[in-house]
């Protein structure tokens, strides 16, 4: 007679998800602190640029040291500079209300993309948009970037100072509804307000070399 082994299973399986579900979200109490500022290798960003030349519009920057909100000119014809970046909140039990969510981004100086920021035509005053729909780090282009929302939409006030860090940009009620639906949690990005030529705002990506320019999330339970 064969022997029925179903219940000897039921345990282990049980056992399983349990430990599946501890790995996956971890608990967080008042008065923790969650730093994220991901590398190369768990950073997901990235800038899309619409200039005619090259086939640009097409064109993935998913790897770059760099990222910027522009808008410029190259050989005469214009370009527009947006950027889009994502952290990985998943381990964040859904649900968990957070007291602060703040952002650090941190200028930089490159040549593919220009020395610091500019507001020589006007105010570079940029925006912080949650995404809507799906992207590619090494993928995503101009042409196929994703949707975003004005909701909760965080406007910073641009600077006339070429290496100025932005830090502790209050993003509470925007990284709260990441955690609250993190089936929909697609990142953030990065725009000018007003994409008129010549203005400018660039920062470190999570692919900079140099550790303390990626940008950095830290959030407060």
């Amino acid at each position: 007679m064969k022997k029925n082994n179903t219940r000897l299973l039921v345990i282990p399986l049980i056992l399983s998800a349990l430990w599946s579900c501890s790995v996956l979200h971890r608990s967080y109490k008042p008065g923790d602190t969650l730093i994220l500022q991901p590398g190369p290798k768990e950073g997901i960003d990235a800038y899309i640029e619409n200039w005619s030349g090259e086939n640009y519009p097409n064109r993935n920057w998913g790897g770059y040291d760099a990222f910027a909100a522009s808008a410029w000119t190259a050989k005469g014809s214009e370009l527009t500079v947006r950027c889009l970046m994502k952290f990985d909140l998943h381990k964040i039990t859904p649900g968990t209300r957070i007291r602060k969510a703040a952002l650090s981004l941190y200028a930089v100086s490159t040549p593919g993309i220009g020395s610091g920021h500019s507001a020589m035509s006007g105010p570079n005053d940029f925006l912080l948009m949650k995404v809507t729909s799906p992207w590619d780090e090494y993928k995503v282009t101009w042409n196929t970037q994703p949707s975003v929302t004005d909701e909760n939409e965080v406007r910073l006030p641009g600077t006339t100072s070429e290496l100025k860090d932005y830090e502790n940009i209050d993003l509470t009620a925007m990284v709260q509804e990441m955690i609250d639906n993190p089936t929909e949690n697609y990142g953030i990005m990065i725009r000018l307000a007003e994409e008129s030529y010549y203005r400018r705002v660039i920062f470190g990506s999570s692919d900079n070399a140099v550790s303390r320019k990626r940008p950095k999330l830290v959030i407060d339970f």
